[in-house]
């Protein structure tokens, strides 16, 4: 099968047809795999193992969809699996040494390699895993040997990186700096170039110039991990940058780090005391830790310090959607709820967007028809929406009560069933 994008369906449908075909399981996990879909992509090379048990590509496979998600242990024994189905194969050796490797068992990553090296010297994936090792292991020198070997042999971005880093750990500054600056010249749009060259002047004791590329490392990268260790970096030398510090605590949400944004708020607060984003920020971090209470009233110490109705309505939607939270899906709005739906129909009918005034104040009137009763309901009563009149309102009251009131007993002779006999 020959199968490109978006041939999900089609494979399903073959799926659907020979459900134990080892090849169309094995398609759809690869195609799972360049989506980054690693847990699904595991599943179908499984389906794969298991109607096929020699299937040598499926357990590679399961190996790399473990390594992706750092999963170190299973995928040595996914390799290791392979192995055993294929001794002797460079390629299975090479990523099994890769996996010891991050698993720090340097020990079983090292006579792996060193057979490998053996019998290819110039095996540049094999050198740099050797430099990994012995970088790991404190022998920077014996790490530039290898990074040196392999930027000979494959003159990669990646391969130099390594390389200045190695300079770096080995306090060959200049070296390192000369490496990291043909860096950026030839790979400007590489973080990490930046983020070593800031390191390299953090050595030397230029915190200015170190600050400056550490910027410029931020701007250039797009893993959320590596922002936060740039962003740490970056207030390590400036603590009073709060843009800095605001853009760490959002990368520490970003990966559920809630208590390490609390952090980086209180210290923004501890600043700026009245520092209105920082407020909100504290909030958007207790709702998901289901403090509530704590959560509104950093919600409410932000509207006290707000003028412009644009940002009060964002708060406001905030204090909603906390309290919907805290009701759950068959609990009813609290109060603050809706005094937060109350000030948010009042923004919206100033602005003149009356469908959602309406929205808001009939939910309102839904839940508590008292509440606000003398602005509510002439309020809601303009826009359109459903008031029950005061005789409607008796009629439903009698009716409730009638359903709910115990059977009275009728007179003889009348329809119905007999009074008992005395």
């Amino acid at each position: 099968l020959d199968t490109g994008e978006g041939d999900q369906k089609f494979l399903e449908r073959v799926m659907a047809l020979d459900p134990q075909n080892p090849q169309v399981h094995f398609r759809l996990a690869e195609l799972y795999q360049e989506r980054g879909q690693y847990v699904q992509a595991d599943r179908e090379y499984q389906q794969a193992i298991d109607a096929q048990p020699d299937f040598v590509a499926a357990y590679i496979g399961q190996g790399n969809a473990a390594m992706a998600m750092q999963l170190y242990g299973r995928a040595i024994d996914r390799y290791q699996e392979a192995l055993r189905l294929q001794p002797g194969s460079r390629t299975v050796e090479l990523k099994l040494a890769e996996a010891y490797v991050r698993d720090e068992q340097y020990d079983k990553a090292e006579p792996l390699l060193q057979d490998i090296l053996k019998a290819q010297p110039s095996n540049t994936t094999a050198l740099m895993l050797m430099g990994d090792l012995l970088l790991a292991q404190g022998d920077a020198e014996g790490a530039i040997e290898r990074y040196q070997a392999a930027f000979r042999s494959n003159p990669t971005s990646e391969v130099q990186l390594k390389l200045a880093r190695a300079y770096l750990e080995a306090g060959q500054l200049d070296e390192a700096r000369k490496t990291y600056e043909d860096l950026v010249r030839r790979f400007p749009y590489r973080g990490e170039a930046y983020l070593g060259l800031g390191d390299v002047y953090r050595a030397q004791g230029n915190p200015e110039r170190a600050l400056k590329q550490y910027h410029e490392a931020l701007r250039r990268t797009y893993d959320v991990a590596k922002k936060e260790d740039i962003a740490e970096r970056i207030l390590e030398l400036d603590p009073n940058d709060i843009t800095t510090r605001f853009k760490l605590a959002s990368y520490y949400r970003e990966q559920y780090k809630y208590d390490a944004a609390i952090r980086q708020y209180q210290e923004i607060l501890a600043q700026d005391p009245d520092n209105v984003d920082a407020l909100i920020g504290l909030g958007d971090c207790y709702v998901p830790k289901t403090k509530y209470d704590t959560a509104l009233d950093y919600y409410q110490k932000a509207l006290a310090r707000l003028d412009s109705p644009e940002r009060k309505l964002m708060v406001y939607d905030k204090i909603v959607s906390c309290e919907e939270q805290r009701a759950g899906p068959q609990g009813t709005l609290s109060q603050a709820g809706l005094e937060a739906l109350w000030q948010r129909a009042l923004i919206y009918h100033d602005r003149g967007e009356d469908a959602k005034a309406k929205a808001d104040l009939q939910r309102i009137y839904d839940i508590n028809p008292s509440f606000h009763a003398d602005e509510l309901v002439p309020l809601l009563t303009e826009l359109g929406g459903e008031v029950q009149t005061p005789s409607e309102t008796t009629e439903s009251s009698e009716a409730e009560e009638a359903q709910t009131s115990p059977e009275t007993t009728q007179p003889a002779g009348s329809e119905g069933t007999a009074p008992p006999s005395q």
